[in-house]
């Protein structure tokens, strides 16, 4: 899973106290819940075994390792081998499908990390839980012994003890969640819509000719997330498209999806990034 920087340059880290800096903008438009006990954990867990848009939370953890800058990553990984803990003990997460969990950037940045994780920094993870509507996010354990939570990553940030944020990662997850589009008014026309996130293309795929061909493709549950293309124009058509994240819980959705774009003629070059939303089954 891609992740975007955005990493406090290390001069600033010496401005800490006098409160020059301040929190990375963008999280004050998530609506997402803190979960601050282990209740609120299980709460969370048995909420997302529902239909329904997938909530965003977030909790610190109690510890946290942060391996040696990793090329190949292009950042700094938080260390992984060990399931993080919070909650004093009482619960354990792990990314689902064991993606890394990266603070990117140059090694000059990889630096800046590790010099706030030393200074004392928490590691604060936003997540969602079934995110693609499949399989089961927790094990719920009695309060004596420990709930492991698989969580679909939304962000990870390194806070400081006022809370102000050192460095921050987003997904490409949390971006689409971010731009799910409402389906509110779209009963009279076909059930699905496209909207070109970044890139060339817009006029040509934000139409109801497209919306009309992706209909075909709605899937079966009750309450569909996104799917995230990543597509490149070249010839007057669509020359390549594939899925970037698929949240319908529907595994054909996304071939179905590609099939209907591929060739399709499009005006521009270049690549770009769209998200499809269907509206759900009545």
């Amino acid at each position: 899973m891609r992740l975007r920087a955005a990493l406090v340059p290390a001069f600033a880290l010496g401005a800490l106290a006098s409160g020059v800096v301040t929190a990375v903008t963008g999280r004050a438009q998530d609506v997402e819940r803190s979960l601050g006990d282990i209740a609120a954990l299980h709460d969370a867990c048995r909420e997302a075994e529902g239909p329904g848009r997938r909530a965003l939370y977030a909790l610190v953890v109690d510890a946290y390792g942060l391996s040696a800058y990793d090329e190949g990553l292009g950042g700094v990984p938080v260390d992984t081998r060990r399931n993080l803990p919070a909650f004093g003990g009482a619960a354990v997460l792990f990314p689902a499908g064991l993606e890394p969990m990266v603070f990117r950037g140059s090694e000059e940045r990889g630096q800046v990390v590790h010099a706030a994780a030393e200074s004392g920094a928490r590691l604060r993870v936003g997540f969602f839980l079934r995110f693609d509507g499949r399989g089961r996010p927790c094990l719920l354990r009695a309060a004596v012994s420990v709930s492991t939570v698989r969580v679909d990553l939304a962000y990870l940030e390194l806070v400081d003890a006022e809370g102000r944020v050192l460095a921050r990662e987003d997904t490409e997850r949390l971006r689409a969640w971010r731009d799910d589009m409402t389906l509110d008014g779209l009963a009279e026309g076909p059930p699905a819509a496209l909207r070109v996130l970044e890139g060339p293309g817009r006029a040509d795929l934000q139409t109801l000719a497209v919306r009309e061909a992706l209909a075909a493709c709605r899937p079966e549950g009750p309450r569909p997330g996104p799917l995230v293309l990543r597509y490149r124009l070249d010839r007057g058509q669509v020359a390549e498209v594939r899925s970037a994240l698929d949240a319908t819980g529907d595994a054909r959705v996304a071939g179905c999806v590609t099939a209907s774009l591929r060739g399709r003629p499009v005006r521009g070059v270049g690549s770009g990034r769209a998200v499809v939303r269907f509206a759900p089954r009545p």
